[in-house]
């Protein structure tokens, strides 16, 4: 009886200790492959992610399907900004589990950072097919629909993930930037407004709100909350640009150049803020600096339209007529996309670029025999060469046939137009000879600056984005036209009227009827035509420059 069972029990002795000695590395194994991940999420906490990517490497060695380390090991990589290396370990994760959501939802935002946001869509809603009340995965589809434009479904989600989660104060400004985009301020400046009640340190909530401001000509509130985001965030380049925009817009330019000036202390490479600071320079009458800055902006993007146009309006004010001619035809070229339709790029740069133009046109074809030449020297008493008596000529306030100085003269009108735009412009300031030389002269050079100030996009007449100001109703264009009406005050201290019929938008709601904004698609090729008109209209003679 002992025999048998010695001769039982040994096999089933030897079967589990085989059994245990087998197990034992795998087992080994694992808590190995667990240290390395816990390490690596110790290290990744505290922001060493060199050291965690290294820590879930030699987990993922130990342990090739361990979906975990690769989800994280790609959330460190997304942090240094590695994002192929990013998604191509979310992808791993997925492969190892297709049914984790969090990953889904991690490689989602990962596409949005790339700016492929179709791939984002796609996941992001993979994640929600799994699970519907996924609140995160909601606000990052969001993000990518209004990355692309579709502000209606971005809105639809944010709001989907504030149902799930009411106290998210991210998805609050995610939708109130939405609400922005679309026109619909007061929407916009709510969300805005409860994200900073929950979370009161959140400094892009208070950049955001102060950009809606901005929008709504509300320059002293937009001041304000930008103020506030730089408390928080005393690096926030880009809060000190639109600081020094919304300064800009205020006509307190030292404050706005000081901005500007900061904002590049912080980033050297920021195009946009050396283009404010070149602008706001112009405005003071510092060329040099303006062309310095405008230097700057087309080294760092050389197919920069913009800075092409604003550096030949300060050439031309400093007479350096080649320079500007040089750079009117670079922006011209039709190799650069079409000048950004910045919020705070005056009409008047193109009324100015085209009065360039049309002048200089003009005295090259007078140049063209020897009579005219005579006449030319006749009519500019100069010696030097034609690009010499057309700066001089904006210099000397004196009668062009006498040469003796200008007294002030009458108040003019003029009219002029195409089929598509008709314009007057009233109460136009001139000087004249005071021994009666025939002809009438603007008051001062450069006049066509201010006339060019009366319109503009904080100009009620001006449509904001695509909808009405007063009711926020999506307009409608159907061919209709009407009369604006822009006064603006000179330098000179009188009024100018500046009036213009033209297309419009109109609201459906109520019947206000609106010029379209400088940012809609045919903004830039609407306000060219019309600064066409109104350059040719304050050029009529008897008004000589």
């Amino acid at each position: 009886m002992k025999s048998i069972m010695v001769k039982v029990v040994l096999p089933i002795i030897l079967i589990f200790l085989f059994t245990y000695a087998s197990a034992q590395p795998k087992q080994t194994e694992s808590r190995d492959a667990e240290f390395c991940f816990n390490r690596g999420l110790g290290s990744y906490c505290k922001g060493q992610y060199d050291q965690a990517i290294s820590d879930f490497t030699k987990a993922l060695e130990i342990n090739p399907r361990y979906a975990e380390a690769y989800n994280h090991r790609g959330i460190a990589y997304s942090h240094k900004g590695q994002l192929d290396q990013a998604i191509s370990d979310f992808t791993k994760a997925l492969e190892i589990n297709p049914r984790d959501t969090m990953v889904y939802n991690n490689r989602g935002f990962t596409y949005v950072r790339k700016g492929q946001y179709d791939q984002a869509i796609s996941d992001c809603t993979k994640a929600l097919e799994i699970d519907p009340r996924y609140a995160e995965a909601h606000n990052h589809r969001g993000i990518a629909y209004e990355k692309k434009g579709q502000s209606d479904q971005a809105i639809s989600d944010f709001t989907k993930a504030l149902e799930i989660n009411p106290r998210d104060t991210m998805v609050y400004n995610n939708r109130g930037v939405a609400y922005k985009n679309k026109g619909l301020y007061g929407q916009a400046i709510s969300d805005l407004t409860k994200s900073l009640e929950i979370n009161p340190r959140y400094a892009d909530a208070y950049y955001n709100r102060g950009l809606v401001y901005s929008d709504k000509g509300q320059h002293d509130q937009a001041i304000s909350d930008y103020t506030k985001a730089l408390e928080i965030n005393p690096r926030y380049a880009e809060v000190y640009n639109d600081r020094g925009i919304a300064y800009e817009k205020k006509g307190q330019s030292d404050q706005a150049i000081s901005d500007f000036t900061k904002a590049l202390e912080i980033n050297p490479r920021y195009a946009y803020a050396y283009y404010n600071r070149g602008f706001a320079y112009s405005d003071e009458g510092q060329y040099d600096q303006a062309i310095s800055d405008f230097n700057k902006v087309i080294e760092i993007d050389p197919r920069d339209a913009d800075a092409y146009i604003n550096r030949q309006i300060a050439y031309k004010k400093k007479g350096q007529n080649d320079r500007a001619i040089s750079d009117y035809n670079e922006a011209h070229r039709g190799e650069y996309p079409k000048a950004k339709s910045n919020m705070h790029i005056r009409i008047t740069h193109y009324i100015v670029a085209v009065a360039v133009l049309i002048s200089f046109l003009l005295l090259k074809k007078l140049l063209t025999s020897k009579e005219q030449r005579e006449y030319l020297q006749e009519y500019f008493p100069v010696k030097e060469g034609y690009a010499s008596r057309f700066s001089e000529r904006n210099r000397l306030p004196k009668c062009k046939t006498c040469g003796s100085p200008l007294v002030d003269g009458p108040y003019v009108e003029r009219h002029g137009g195409n089929d598509r735009f008709k314009c007057t412009v009233k109460d136009i300031p001139t000087k004249v000879c005071p021994h009666g030389c025939p002809g009438a002269y603007w008051y001062q050079p450069n006049f066509s600056d201010e006339v060019g100030d009366a319109i503009g996009e904080d100009s009620e007449s001006v449509a904001q984005g695509n909808f009405c100001r007063r009711c926020n109703t999506e307009l409608t264009d159907k061919g209709q036209r009407a009369q604006f009406v822009f006064r603006q005050k000179l330098k000179k201290g009188t009024g100018l009227e500046l009036a213009i019929e033209a297309p419009c938008l109109e609201c459906t709601h109520c019947g206000s009827k609106y010029l379209p904004s400088l940012q809609t698609s045919d903004g830039y090729s609407y306000y060219a035509e019309m600064d066409d008109v109104i350059a040719e209209v304050i050029s009529q003679e008897p008004i000589f420059e």
